[in-house]
């Protein structure tokens, strides 16, 4: 009997290092897939997009008819992925639009047609430290110059 065992759970152990091994190869199939995802343009007008959205699961249930896998499983592994690239994209381009401000892009640090924006009326209209206010400004992006 404890042989039984002993091969139970050698096989088991084989499985699942198989399966360890193959969740690695997912995870990367599935950055190259998010970096793709993130290469398409900001604040694309619908992030929701039903019809590639049926696309893409037809085409994945198709190929798991093909492939003799189970296709409840494949369409709702795809419903979650294509979830999460939505759930991305939204994040992403939150994160942007804080950085888009006033026409300065604080990612980049560019500046709408070249001009700098005076900050002083919105910090005296938060009510912020008028001497603070005459600080100069600094561009993000910009390197710091030692004073010598």
């Amino acid at each position: 009997m404890s042989t039984k065992v002993a091969s139970d759970s050698s096989r088991l152990a084989a499985l699942r290092n198989r399966v360890d091994a193959l969740d690695k190869r997912i995870v990367r199939l599935l950055g190259l897939r998010q970096r793709l995802v993130a290469a398409m343009p900001p604040f694309k007008r619908r992030l929701h997009e039903p019809r590639r959205e049926a696309d893409i699961l037809r085409l994945a249930e198709q190929e798991a008819r093909r492939s003799g896998l189970d296709r409840a499983f494949v369409r709702d592994v795809y419903r979650a992925l294509l979830g999460a690239s939505r759930s991305f994209l939204k994040r992403r381009d939150r994160l942007i639009s804080r950085h888009i401000v006033r026409g300065v892009d604080f990612l980049s640090g560019e500046v709408a047609g070249g001009q700098q924006i005076d900050r002083r009326a919105d910090r005296e209209e938060h009510g912020q430290n008028q001497e603070a206010s005459h600080r100069p400004q600094r561009v993000p992006g910009e390197a710091r110059q030692e004073q010598g």
